[in-house]
């Protein structure tokens, strides 16, 4: 009944009736304890609660609406928490691909995932400025995926407010994935080249990014490696910038039960300055 009554005061606020839409209500909530090498220890809660509604038209295609919520609260008491809206977007699918366009996770950044920092436990990168190409997350953008064609898949994204566009390719063989993305505009060009091959339920992924600021070229790599058993998957990556910093992880997930999970990473971290420090990370999360 709860359920059911969040729903439909989501869908009054989207402009959407349930006799419309099919609704889903999807979340997680996560504590998260750091102790560093130096400093005091973090307490923190974060999750998100994320609400879909979707219609299909007689031709197939799917139009829809999401809505997600991020919240979370630090160890600074009842004042320190933060509720932000993290993504709201228009959805469309269909036989062509996929349109999307709101304030979400672009087309390249949902392509990415084959690079080696995309395969530590937490997302942990440290001071290094890691493979991933940085457009703001926080402004609308249009954003295009093709579907799969003999394992060709295209990608393409226009940001208006901060003048950038990009586009990307990734090819899925039975032996793993290669891809190649570019963003240009808003000041600086970037490429990365990047891969991912799977041996023996052994996943390695790898990435080498180059950004050029008017002239002035920096360069950021990756490599990472995954290994799952059971209930367990463990996981080691290496990051390294051209100005010095780097940044390794080690750690392993468990799931404890269906929708239950526990997670610990230790970070080793380089900054350019040549700072040395060391964190150990431990979270257990629910979601349904």
């Amino acid at each position: 009944m709860r359920k059911l009554l969040l729903a439909t005061t989501a869908l009054t606020a989207m402009g959407l009736t349930a006799a419309q839409a099919d609704i889903t209500i999807t979340g997680n909530a996560e504590y998260h304890y750091t102790q560093p090498s130096s400093g005091s220890n973090v307490s923190e809660m974060d999750g998100n609660i994320t609400i879909k509604g979707s219609s299909t038209a007689d031709n197939g295609v799917t139009y829809g609406v999401v809505y997600n919520q991020s919240v979370g609260q630090s160890n600074g008491g009842a004042d320190g928490g933060s509720v932000d809206v993290e993504d709201i977007y228009l959805d469309i699918s269909g036989d062509f691909g996929r349109v999307f366009m709101g304030q979400t996770d672009q087309a390249l950044d949902g392509m990415d995932g084959i690079t080696g920092n995309n395969m530590t436990i937490e997302g942990h990168t440290g001071s290094i400025s890691t493979t991933a190409l940085t457009s703001e997350e926080d402004t609308p953008t249009i954003n295009y995926i093709s579907p799969s064609i003999n394992g060709l898949t295209f990608g393409a994204q226009v940001d208006d407010t901060n003048g950038n566009t990009g586009f990307a390719v990734l090819y899925k063989h039975s032996m793993g994935t290669v891809g190649y993305q570019s963003l240009g505009g808003g000041g600086a060009d970037q490429t990365v080249v990047m891969g991912q091959v799977n041996i023996a339920g052994i996943t390695v992924g790898a990435a080498s990014k180059e950004t050029d600021t008017s002239g002035t070229k920096t360069t950021a790599s990756d490599i990472g490696i995954n290994y799952s058993v059971d209930a367990l998957t463990f996981s080691a990556v290496a990051q390294k910038s051209s100005n010095g910093a780097k940044t390794q992880t080690f750690g392993v997930s468990y799931a404890v039960a269906p929708g239950v999970y526990a997670e610990l990473e230790q970070v080793s971290d380089r900054t350019a300055a040549a700072v040395d420090s060391t964190s150990t990370f431990m979270a257990l999360g629910i979601k349904f």
